[in-house]
């Protein structure tokens, strides 16, 4: 049975934490300091009563738990699973296996998750590049998965951008704001597409290939096949 992926969790009040996951790397902290727990997991604490930035080197695929009041949160590398929950600042996750994602407010970007990746916010624009199947809840701010499995969307406002895999598996409940889903070319997927004000528009041949199910007040909904 291979080891256990590796865990650090960081905890700071404000400042920015920055965590630079490489292959191999031994773990280097500068800003915080490290406490090793009873199940072999460590922790990081920034200096200066939970002030200041936190800088963090350590071994690709470590599983990586961020809890912050303020500050961007940058994740750069490779980690295990990605867990940040923060009020306010940015938050940035290169590549991880899964994905979970909390803040008040403050713009939010995964370029790749693996597994699922799951983003809860308030207020701020969130950007997936790809993921097995995304699960995102936003109240204001526009929402793009560029490349996933599935996805499930609740927006409060703000543009949607979908691009959906084969068979597309998407459900989308948004109040305002237009919905764009793309969908592989040659597929014919089961729609429901409802909008109270607002054009529908669906270019794919309807079938059973998979299902679209989107739900908007107000703006216009479209899906393509390319």
């Amino acid at each position: 049975m291979p080891d256990p992926a590796p865990r650090l969790t960081v905890a700071t009040r404000t400042g920015r934490v920055r965590i630079i996951a490489e292959a191999d790397a031994p773990l280097q902290v500068r800003g915080g300091d490290v406490v090793s727990q009873p199940d072999g997991s460590l922790s990081v604490e920034s200096g200066d009563r939970g002030r200041g930035e936190l800088h963090i080197r350590c071994a690709a695929g470590t599983d990586v738990l961020v809890g912050t009041s303020t500050g961007r949160v940058e994740l750069r590398g490779t980690v295990g699973d990605a867990r940040v929950t923060t009020r306010t600042g940015r938050i940035s996750v290169e590549a991880a296996g899964t994905v979970d994602l909390r803040s008040s407010s403050g713009r939010i970007e995964v370029g790749e998750c693996s597994g699922d990746c799951r983003v809860v916010t308030r207020t701020g624009s969130v950007t997936v590049g790809s993921a097995g199947a995304a699960e995102i809840v936003t109240e204001t701010g526009s929402v793009t998965a560029r490349d996933v499995e599935a996805a499930t969307i609740h927006s409060g406002t703000g543009r949607v951008e979908i691009g959906a895999g084969a068979p597309p598996r998407v459900t989308v409940r948004t109040h305002s704001g237009s919905v764009e889903i793309a969908v592989p070319e040659g597929s014919h997927p089961e729609t429901r597409l409802t909008s109270r004000s607002g054009r529908v528009r669906c270019e794919c041949e309807p079938g059973h290939d998979g299902a679209i199910d989107v739900e908007t007040g107000s703006g216009r909904i479209r899906v393509t096949c390319v």
